[in-house]
């Protein structure tokens, strides 16, 4: 190794733990409290509990949620402190493994399940709006639930904390040779995000031309109206998605097929690479809450009046509320109690 390779590879590894610790920062407080936000206007409101693709919409932010704090947390943890939980516990290097894969899995297809089912909701044919329905909503999800668990269950068999005989020093990886070419051939290229991710556009691009037509049809005012503000969230939603979930995926599937890491120096301008689009990819997770409020002035008006009108009001009452009088029974000299509510 050159005397000038030395720093550059020095210079790299800084780079890659500052954008890891502050940008992954950013990132995961940004995107825990938008998720959050998420599954508490969802909830909170009867128009979006009655919604199917409202459903879709907050399975997919609890998902999220899981995933940023498995594992973009651990990543910023690693980066600023040095301390890298997988290496800790043998349970935990499988256990994290398997949440991001099932979360990955299950929050696209959650999501590619959101733009089908506006597709079905602003179709001319009123049999295909049908499918638009709280009770198969529910059915599909725990469908999609059943088959991400089985896909990722394998993550928690076949991945290790190993010792590595030429540094001694651990690792948490796949030990199974057969299971790695199944990860590095189908699940990273095909399963992991491509499929959904296609299968999504696919279906964006079709409810977009339903969209353009639903003007043109006699649709009640209160449905069109909520289809408009959820087809545009998934819409925009979608495109998100892509920008930021395809460059790794990309990367990382030339990475995996790749003779390049066998050289040091462009090991570590790849790794960097890795890092830097891993930090993007995990704006998928961390985007949509701001998405929401960017592109429906409908959501944000419900936002306000979900914490201002209904939790807000709530804390404020309770604050306020006057002392409860509890009477002892009147066998017993009359004595008022006053507690605070």
């Amino acid at each position: 190794m050159s005397s000038t390779t030395i720093p550059l590879i020095s210079t790299i590894v800084l780079t890659s733990n500052l954008l890891t610790t502050y940008l992954g920062s950013i990132i995961l407080i940004t995107g825990v409290l938008g998720e959050l936000l998420n599954i508490i206007v969802f909830l909170s409101l009867r128009t979006f509990r009655e919604s199917s693709c409202a459903f879709y919409l907050t399975l997919s932010s609890v998902l999220k949620l899981i995933h940023l704090l498995t594992g973009l947390l651990s990543r910023v943890v690693i980066s600023a402190a040095d301390v890298d939980w997988t290496l800790l516990s043998p349970f935990y290097c499988k256990l994290r493994a398997y949440l991001i894969e099932f979360c990955s899995v299950s929050s696209l297809g959650l999501i590619c399940l959101a733009v089908i089912d506006q597709f079905f909701a602003t179709s001319p044919h009123r049999r295909w709006q049908q499918w638009s329905h709280i009770k198969i909503a529910r059915r599909l999800s725990a469908t999609l639930l059943f088959f991400a668990t089985v896909t990722s269950s394998p993550y928690l068999v076949f991945f290790e904390l190993i010792t590595l005989p030429t540094t001694g020093s651990h690792a948490c990886t796949i030990i199974n040779p057969t299971f790695l070419r199944y990860n590095n051939d189908f699940n990273l290229p095909v399963l992991f995000a491509p499929l959904p991710v296609l299968i999504t556009i696919i279906f964006a691009l079709l409810t977009y031309w339903n969209v353009k037509q639903i003007a043109y049809r006699t649709v009640p005012l209160v449905r069109r109206r909520l289809d408009q503000q959820l087809t545009t969230m998934v819409l925009v939603q979608t495109v998100v998605n892509v920008i930021a979930i395809a460059p790794y995926i990309i990367l990382m599937t030339i990475v995996t097929h790749s003779t390049l890491l066998s050289n040091k120096e462009i090991n570590y301008q790849i790794q960097f690479g890795v890092t830097t689009l891993l930090c993007i990819y995990y704006l998928y997770c961390a985007s949509s809450f701001y998405i929401y409020v960017c592109t429906s002035e409908r959501f944000r008006r419900q936002l306000r009046h979900v914490l201002f009108d209904i939790y807000w009001s709530q804390c404020r009452r309770r604050r306020v509320n006057p002392a409860v009088q509890i009477v002892l029974p009147s066998e017993q000299p009359q004595i008022v109690v006053h507690m605070l509510a």
